[in-house]
């Protein structure tokens, strides 16, 4: 959803939101970027990965500072090391919007089509501000761009061509929506359909739209198939207060939509089986009592609503999960179904409590054949978070006891209500590794974090890959390993590393300083005192950035 960058031109803007069995694992998770200031908060972080080629990933978030701006990392080695994408969104918009300025934007996300190429759209709101009532006439834009090269560049269309929605916004005093172009869009998601059927290759975009007829206000969807430049006329999914869009296709090109109505509060699926053109009648998924309390007593954060986040596993079946904040609970309620049957029925809703130590904020869910995970913030009662992930071999029947993926607390209680821990955090997976992509505030201090999960090791072990660093850890070989092993070093420049090999329960075993060159690297490792198992190679530079890699003793 749409945030506003504080601005002293912009004192009368404020946020406003629209209202119509793994027990062991290592621990080591790192910020994403490589900002280190305090001031820059992030947030609204987004990860996807190409369902035709594990290999290619691609993950995106929102800064805010002076002024905002949108990160996007892409991967070509399954996580193993990442690159900035030459795209910068809002630069390159800021070139045709002149004179407006940015003051507010967010929602980035991504799909892959069946060709590995890459969609991304976010949304942006430009004012005016150098003229007296600058506020009276902003710009809302919903942008999309295509990558053909793994997210390294991407290409707007020319035109009105490179926005999917348009809208003119009144911030001055009431908000309220002019009639241009479709009306505003907000909290879009997209998915493409990767079916052998009739609508194989096309695009979706869904997102609540607020057009300046307000009794029109609803979920809409817009399609754009694989040769085309532009997205189609909208259809209705849902007209009322739907709001919170996840959709998904499964493997039979059946479109679905998961939503939440704020009026009613519930939480509800639809879906279509012509590729967007109707949707089929409302199922009914979850009577909340308050699915976005916008400042009620279960506060967390200023960005807290029911999030659903929504997966297909391998049988086209539908997992859910979703918060809800009675007022009358001290911290919100989480919960998780699933669909055997295309969306028209729901399991009975289960309490995240049974899977997790304590209470779930703004939970995630991916999946994989009959393997589901489920990741999010755990809260104790004094507002202490960790992130966790929960893990099920058979399709979200039972979940083994949840895992640790951070290795810091975020202190709800003390940072308020501004950090920008937003509805986009998400997590996807393979059959071994799963990618857990959070905003974490440890410190005070927000950023992305991101930690990978190799399901398959013979214990759960927690690899770490930085996705801005001076140097990578391209290799171990042998490994497994028997009395020794080789460390494969690329470095930007020449410096100090250490090195340092940890068993699994977090016992530092051995500890060197590395000099390395310039360019390629080889060192040995001596592991014949090692007893045979599972270990963590740890690599650390001297401003405190490390990966860690998996040694297997023979």
């Amino acid at each position: 959803m749409m945030k506003v960058i504080p601005n002293p031109l912009l004192s009368t803007i404020v946020l406003f939101i629209l209202t119509f069995s793994f027990v062991h694992a290592q621990i080591y998770d790192s910020p994403i970027s490589g900002n280190t200031s305090s001031a820059i908060e992030e947030g609204e972080a987004h990860i996807a990965i190409n369902p035709t080629d594990s290999s290619q990933m691609i993950m995106g978030f929102m800064e805010l500072g002076n002024g905002l701006n949108f990160k996007i990392y892409t991967s070509s080695d399954a996580g193993s090391s990442w690159q900035a994408s030459n795209f910068q969104p809002t630069a390159q918009m800021q070139t045709d919007l002149a004179p407006f300025s940015l003051v507010g934007g967010g929602d980035i996300v991504f799909a892959y089509d069946v060709n590995g190429d890459v969609y991304c759209s976010w949304i942006t709101l430009w004012c005016n501000v150098s003229i007296p009532n600058g506020l009276d006439t902003c710009l809302w834009k919903s942008t999309w761009g295509k990558s053909t090269d793994n997210g390294a560049n991407f290409t707007l269309q020319n035109g009105s061509d490179k926005h999917f929605a348009e809208g003119l916004v009144n911030l001055n005093g009431a908000l309220s929506v002019y009639d241009t172009a479709d009306g505003i869009a907000d909290r879009q998601w997209m998915a493409v359909d990767h079916s052998n059927g009739p609508n194989r290759n096309r695009l979706y975009v869904g997102y609540i739209n607020y057009p300046s007829d307000l009794q029109q206000t609803g979920l809409r969807i817009k399609t754009k198939d694989g040769t085309a430049s532009s997205f189609s006329t909208d259809k209705i999914a849902y007209l009322g207060s739907g709001q919170f869009t996840n959709i998904a296709v499964d493997q039979n090109g059946v479109l679905h939509y998961s939503f939440v109505d704020f009026a009613q509060n519930t939480v509800n699926h639809v879906s279509s089986s012509d590729g967007g053109q109707s949707f089929s009648a409302t199922h009914l998924i979850y009577n909340a009592q308050n699915l976005f309390p916008n400042g009620g007593a279960a506060q967390v954060n200023d960005r807290e609503n029911s999030a659903p986040s929504m997966a297909i596993d391998g049988l086209g079946n539908l997992h859910l999960v979703w918060n809800d904040f009675p007022a009358n609970e001290s911290l919100p309620l989480a919960f998780y179904s699933y669909s055997t049957d295309g969306g028209n029925t729901w399991s009975t809703p289960l309490d995240l409590t049974t899977i997790f130590p304590n209470r779930v904020f703004m939970p995630v869910v991916s999946a994989f054949g009959s393997r589901i995970t489920i990741a999010g913030n755990v809260l104790d009662s004094a507002k202490l978070s960790e992130y966790h992930l929960a893990l099920s071999d058979d399709g979200g029947v039972n979940f083994a006891p949840s895992i640790v993926m951070s290795s810091a607390t975020t202190n709800f209680a003390s940072i308020g209500t501004q950090p920008f821990v937003g509805d986009y955090s998400s997590s996807v997976r393979t059959h071994c590794n799963i990618y857990s992509l959070w905003t974490d505030c440890r410190s005070n201090d927000c950023k992305q974090y991101v930690a990978k999960y190799n399901q398959c090791a013979n214990v759960g072990l927690v690899e770490l890959t930085p996705v801005e660093s001076s140097f990578q850890m391209q290799a171990i070989y042998p490994n497994p390993a028997k009395d020794n092993a080789q460390i494969a070093i690329n470095s930007i420049d020449g410096q100090s590393l250490s090195l340092e090999i940890i068993d699994v329960n977090g016992r530092i075993l051995t500890r060197e300083e590395l000099q390395i060159r310039k360019g390629e690297n080889l060192f040995p490792v001596d592991v014949i005192q090692l007893k045979p198992g599972n270990y963590f190679i740890k690599l650390t530079d001297q401003t405190g950035v490390y990966y860690t890699r998996t040694l297997v003793k023979e």
